[in-house]
């Protein structure tokens, strides 16, 4: 029979997550340190081997390890720190710095994406270590920063080596306590293209960079297709951004655009980019004089798990058992951490978190906490059996 939770357990999960909606972690500036320093204290003694890993000023992870019984691979929870910008404020119906409870609905930025998934980890990493578990292998907790920009914080985990001994990755991003097993990529991609101008009667005479750019964007979108996939959407080539243009009987010849590009697994970002340089060769020949340049703002590699794989079939068995009910296996179509991970690490990764990811970088973001809840109890079986 399964552990409850006690009524002290549940008023200290709350708190908690409380508590770290109230530290403000606002990316791009982050200060993920103060939360970093916060969980330190909370995890204080427990046990725990705990270390902050600065990787900016006033920036840093949290890495908790409890220690196993063997020298075997162990498991990473994993959770981002840091926080998407409040938005305007003045359409929020609570303070978007502070936790907000109304009823069972918890407010603020952060409550689904994804401080309620981080703390349902780590009530329940807390809880074990208090009570003295020892598992087989290690389980390592780690609060990672700037995972909504650059994934800079996850970066430094990968470069400390931290990953050379874990064989497996839950990450507590919004699923609704469903389990993803398969995550989209992202390429965010910025480009200048240079044309010529020339009177608007004439035309002919210019080069006009804005009709450039967007049948360059067209060409692209071609190339990335429609893939079908199991648990994801089909791939997509949004234009996010374009100016240009001087005068209306002016053809211009400058145009910036940005694109946000969400790949599915079957789509290799290195092709992808091989593809669009040998489009930009063949626009800049066919119009002569154009002159096209692009940088990479991001590129984030979309991430899949076999749903057979034995860390789905556990961690299905384990939210049956707390839920009454088998979860199902979708996919997210949003990056996590994982895209930094698996960069060097062929590893199972699966997402798991209480947050809606309907919730995520709005207003009124909240989150429920029957869900938190039984997350962090989904989470303390789980562990239960490592």
């Amino acid at each position: 029979m399964l552990q409850p939770i006690t009524q002290a357990q549940k008023d200290e999960a709350v708190k908690l997550l409380s508590d770290t909606i109230g530290i403000v972690t606002v990316n791009p500036e982050g200060e993920e340190r103060l939360l970093a320093e916060f969980i330190a204290s909370y995890l204080k003694a427990t046990g725990c081997a705990v270390e902050l890993q600065n990787f900016a000023p006033r920036r840093a992870n949290i890495i908790a390890t409890l220690k196993g019984r063997s020298n075997g691979k162990a498991l990473l929870l994993n959770g981002h720190l840091d926080t998407v910008p409040f938005g305007n404020t003045d359409v929020w119906d609570t303070p978007p710095h502070l936790a907000t409870i109304r009823g069972d609905t918890l407010y603020g930025r952060g409550a689904s994406d994804m401080k309620s998934g981080l703390c349902a980890a780590l009530c329940a990493f807390r809880r074990l270590a208090l009570e003295g578990f020892v598992p087989e292998n290690d389980i390592i907790f780690a609060g990672t920063g700037d995972e909504e920009t650059l994934g800079l914080g996850a970066q430094a985990a990968v470069e400390s080596g931290l990953l050379n001994h874990v064989g497996r990755i839950i990450i507590g991003e919004p699923t609704g306590n469903q389990i993803s097993v398969a995550s989209k990529g992202t390429l965010w991609l910025e480009f200048s293209i240079h044309g010529k101008t020339s009177h608007g009667a004439y035309p002919w005479e210019g080069i006009n960079a804005v009709e450039l750019a967007y049948k360059l964007f067209e060409e692209l979108k071609n190339c990335i297709g429609t893939a079908k996939h199991p648990y994801l959407s089909a791939p997509t080539c949004t234009l996010t951004k374009i100016q240009g243009g001087v005068k209306v009987n002016m053809v211009p010849d400058r145009c910036d655009m940005a694109l946000d590009i969400r790949t599915v697994p079957a789509i290799l970002h290195s092709e992808l980019l091989l593809r669009l340089d040998a489009l930009i060769a063949q626009f800049e020949q066919q119009y002569s004089g154009a002159k096209i340049e692009y940088r990479v703002l991001t590129n984030r590699m979309a991430a899949e798990i076999s749903p057979n794989d034995a860390l789905v079939r556990e961690l299905s068995q384990t939210v049956q058992a707390v839920c009454g009910a088998k979860p199902q296996l979708t996919g997210t179509g949003f990056f996590s951490d994982a895209s930094i991970f698996l960069r060097e690490y062929a590893l199972p990764v699966v997402l798991f978190g209480p947050g809606e990811s309907s919730e995520a970088h709005k207003p009124n973001e909240s989150v429920s906490l029957k869900s938190y809840l039984t997350a962090a109890q989904c989470y303390y079986h789980f562990l239960q059996r490592q």
